[in-house]
């Protein structure tokens, strides 16, 4: 479960250097975006590389970071103006008092073109929910959203997910620990699935289980500031939702822009289920995620998605 402290304790020193390397443009507002290097939270590079930020007269600073804690963290304490983080993450600091709000919509996950996978070893046994009874899962989170979509999937399909071990681990030794066999199942998400199914096989879509639609990731800022800077916040949603609309519809194009950002080679792209943006947050989409953190004891209660909206 995350903390106050600890959101607010994480690699800051590393944040507060990175945002140093260049100073903000005297016409332009300066906006500092913290993202992770995936699919999911990339189209802010897309924003960046198609000139949308530029156009919006945004002075956009992008960092990568690999640890979702520490992007919730900066964007509490001001080290950086948005970050990108999942939406039960962002639920979870929002209940135990952290102060962020979401200014644009991220990625979907979408039931007919999912970006997340429940991977077994090739050789497993296991078919079923009932049959990871006993055994162990690897989640990038313990009670993160990864988790909860495991649970559900197993409770919903006739299996007791109050009797799977969860342990956490970061995707990429995922791959390898399936192959060896030293964990039973694990949940990745792309580009990850493409790297799993080359050792692993597939059970299920677990974040259908929860909704065959659902706003898994967004964007957060600290909500003083996007009260103080309204203009700022909506130049720089309008520009997402133009680079959503841009990648939906231009894999290809994208693709370069991903493998470059990333560290991916072509081979990898190419075999992944390219995410989808949304343009819109709906609170239907979200909804969901917020119940079910809520179920799995995330979050202490559930409450309204548009509480969440800056």
């Amino acid at each position: 479960m995350i903390d106050r402290r600890t959101l607010l304790g994480a690699s800051l020193s590393a944040l507060a250097l990175a945002a140093a390397r260049r100073p903000a443009s005297a016409a332009d507002p300066l906006v500092r975006i913290a993202t992770l290097p995936l699919d999911a939270s990339a189209c802010c590079y897309y924003a960046d590389d198609r000139g949308f930020f530029k156009d919006a007269r945004l002075d956009a600073q992008i960092q990568t970071i690999a640890n979702g804690g520490a992007i919730v963290s900066a964007v509490a304490s001001n080290a950086v103006e948005v970050g990108f983080t999942n939406l039960a993450s962002a639920a979870t600091a929002y209940k135990h008092g952290v102060a962020i709000a979401i200014v644009a919509p991220g990625s979907l996950d979408l039931e007919d073109a999912p970006t997340s996978a429940l991977v077994v070893p090739s050789a497993s046994p296991i078919a079923s929910a009932r049959d990871f009874e006993g055994k162990t899962i690897a989640v990038n989170g313990i009670k993160n959203i990864t988790q909860v979509a495991a649970m559900t999937w197993i409770d919903k399909n006739g299996g007791d997910s109050t009797k799977v071990k969860f342990v956490e681990m970061p995707f990429p030794p995922m791959i390898e620990a399936l192959a060896a066999a030293r964990i039973d199942g694990a949940v990745v998400v792309e580009p990850f699935v493409a790297e799993a199914k080359r050792s692993s096989r597939v059970v299920a879509d677990a974040f259908a289980a929860i909704a065959p639609r659902l706003l898994i990731g967004c964007w957060i800022a600290a909500p003083a500031w996007a009260k103080a800077n309204p203009a700022t916040v909506t130049a720089f949603a309008r520009s997402m939702a133009r680079a959503a609309d841009w990648a939906n519809a231009n894999h290809p194009a994208s693709a370069t822009i991903l493998e470059r950002v990333g560290k991916l080679t072509p081979q990898t792209v190419s075999a992944m289920t390219r995410v989808r943006y949304a343009t819109t947050a709906r609170v239907a989409e979200m909804q969901p995620v917020i119940d079910a953190c809520a179920k799995y004891g995330i979050i202490p209660a559930t409450f309204a998605a548009g509480e969440l909206l800056a």
